[in-house]
């Protein structure tokens, strides 16, 4: 589709105008539930829903999308929709998968000598809590009630991997916990894969949390359809070693096309393949790919991203004979009868 022109301009601008509405339809949503879940609906289903691990991650990638765009000499009204961008995907729900992603595209650009782009997130980091904490204080609120404080409590909990932090915010809930699901989660696929079929996998009809739910005293809910909140979890246990070496071998030319572009400063590109390794990421820590919420935007960003750094065909230099053609056909067709 991006070899054709309109379609390549169709495709971009409605990426585009999605991340301009994001900000504003997830402030909304969190406002007014009830708009877009009873009013705003087509056959009782509504037209717009908000899963806010997934929204964390799209405003994560708008966030880059924004910022390339002001790279390439754009106008300042884009660092404000990074920043709206960075915000909003921080302070929803519990987004680590999304911050990882964050942190990941981060170095990626760090890796490029991009660093004005991490100075533009801790001078807005340290912006909020320059004016956050101050305000509590003078309101007389609990600093570890905040919503600031939730925020640092489940960035620090991606390292808690034995599930041994004590999380103070009401918010927070008990992210080690979650930690550990994941974790025995991941081993049981892994453990049972190798068992049964270590080259070919488990296949995708295969309940691959049904050894999980047994172990992990889980047997009074029904996890036959839900994902091991990795997709590399996902590759190996539904197609086992060869399936999961083909999808790190896309992983590996996106690397390589994400290098072209940087290399080449190609800002737009970089925008495109910074969002395209957003939701690889954050894929790796949860629930992305393994639906159409995150899979449509993936594969639709990554074709627009490959297309971007594809190598431009020069046509052929005309040789003198064909250069001489159209002429002696015009002679010929004057003499013509």
């Amino acid at each position: 589709l991006c070899r054709h022109v309109l379609s390549r301009d169709l495709l971009r601008r409605a990426l585009a105008f999605g991340y301009l509405l994001l900000p504003a339809v997830s402030l909304a949503f969190t406002s007014v539930p009830l708009l877009f879940l009873t009013v705003l609906t087509w056959r009782g289903v509504p037209v717009i829903y908000h899963k806010s691990d997934l929204i964390a991650t799209f405003l994560g990638a708008g966030f880059f999308y924004f910022w390339a765009r002001r790279e390439a000499g754009g106008s300042r009204w884009w660092l404000l929709q990074a920043a709206a961008c960075l915000l909003i995907s921080l302070s929803l729900g519990s987004p680590r998968a999304a911050m990882v992603g964050i942190a990941a595209v981060t170095f990626i650009w760090l890796l490029a000598r991009r660093f004005r782009l991490l100075g533009f997130q801790l001078g807005i980091l340290a912006g909020v809590v320059a004016i956050g904490v101050p305000a509590l204080y003078l309101l007389d609120e609990d600093v570890r009630q905040s919503k600031g404080y939730s925020i640092y409590e489940h960035a620090i909990s991606i390292f808690d991997l034995e599930g041994t932090g004590v999380y103070l915010h009401a918010e927070t809930g008990d992210p080690g916990g979650n930690n550990r699901f994941r974790l025995v989660w991941w081993r049981t696929v892994v453990d049972q894969t190798l068992g049964q079929s270590p080259v070919f996998g488990l296949g995708f009809g295969a309940d691959l949390a049904a050894r999980f739910v047994a172990e992990y005293d889980q047997l009074g809910e029904d996890f036959s359809t839900r994902s091991p909140h990795s997709v590399i979890m996902t590759a190996f246990g539904r197609t086992g070693a060869l399936g999961l070496a083909l999808f790190l071998a896309i992983a590996v030319m996106m690397a390589r096309n994400t290098r072209t572009a940087f290399r080449r400063l190609d800002f737009p590109a970089m925008g495109l393949w910074s969002g395209v390794w957003m939701l690889w990421f954050s894929a790796c820590f949860g629930v992305v790919l393994e639906g159409p919420m995150g899979a449509v935007l993936f594969w639709s960003m990554l074709g627009m991203a490959n297309d971007a750094v594809r190598p431009v065909e020069a046509p052929e230099p005309a040789s003198a004979a064909a250069a001489l053609q159209p002429a002696e056909l015009a002679g010929q067709m004057a003499v013509s009868p």
